[in-house]
């Protein structure tokens, strides 16, 4: 459709540019035909178009039968009118051609500005499906892993099983949470994403702590029944960033739909598992 409007315009532009051609060898023409008629002669070759001339200069003969003498000829206003006729008819032919182009870049302008309304419609629609999408994701989990400061004096002698305990024991008390055993660190299980910046600075203040220990802090989210990739995510875990609270894109993702955030999201860097490579991001304080 429309390219067919574009042709119509197109069309519309060369007829009226050829009619404007046209007009331009009509006066030419009558001009021709005056001074023939001047001096008495008989051009043969004006013949095809004498018809058409001799209808204008009727014209302009109907509208004056005056005549002035100039340089011993009679010049008769009928030839003049007619030539102002064709003046006209050209004149008009420009407007016409204007007034199409005018046409033409309105249509262009309303054309984009129907597509850019169809594709706010289409961009709010997708958007709000994703929104509703990222929303429906509320389950998530913190991974945590303990491991010795060794630049602690003595750090052999740190007794992890108490320093796990005392840990445990406070994110318990403080989330409301038990963890269960997951590989060599514990897995805390909670139900409101948008929520999670309240259970992270729990997270945040053993990092904090003055504790003999560090730790690896993990999160991921939870889809419906299932879980993020588990392979994936016990990769991130054998990444070992210390006291950083890491996750996977997904995540990080997942966080910008939350209408609070009270930390900052970061990149930390891309790593390969199987000649794939995978994002890995992590929480910032403010």
């Amino acid at each position: 459709m429309h390219n067919n409007i574009l042709k119509f315009f197109k069309f519309l532009k060369n007829v009226i540019h050829f009619l404007k051609i046209v007009t331009m060898f009509c006066i030419l023409f009558l001009i021709l035909y005056w001074i023939q008629n001047l001096t008495n002669d008989k051009w043969d070759w004006l013949l095809f178009i004498q018809p058409l001339l001799k209808f204008f200069v009727e014209i302009g003969k109907q509208i004056s039968t005056g005549s002035i003498q100039l340089f011993g000829a009679i010049f008769e206003y009928k030839y003049m009118i007619a030539v102002c006729i064709f003046g006209a008819i050209y004149y008009g032919c420009n407007l016409l051609g204007k007034f199409v182009e005018f046409v033409e870049e309105m249509y262009d302008e309303a054309r984009v500005l129907v597509k850019r309304k169809q594709q706010d419609s289409i961009n709010k629609e997708l958007q709000n499906s994703l929104t509703k999408e990222q929303s429906g994701i509320k389950n998530f989990q913190v991974y945590v892993e303990t491991f010795p400061k060794k630049d602690t004096l003595g750090y052999n002698l740190i007794n992890m099983e108490e320093q796990n305990q005392i840990m445990n024991k406070f994110l318990s008390e403080k989330t409301g949470v038990l963890p269960i055993k997951y590989g060599n660190g514990f897995l805390y299980s909670y139900e409101n994403f948008n929520k999670v910046d309240w259970v992270l600075k729990f997270f945040f203040r053993l990092i904090h702590s003055e504790a003999p220990i560090n730790y690896v802090i993990s999160v991921r989210i939870i889809k419906g029944d299932e879980y993020s990739d588990k392979e994936l995510f016990n990769k991130l875990i054998e990444l070992k960033l210390l006291n950083k609270i890491s996750m996977l894109a997904e995540v990080a993702y997942r966080y910008t739909y939350n209408p609070l955030r009270g930390y900052d999201t970061t990149q930390v860097g891309i790593y390969k598992m199987d000649n794939n490579d995978f994002e890995v991001h992590e929480f910032i304080e403010k």
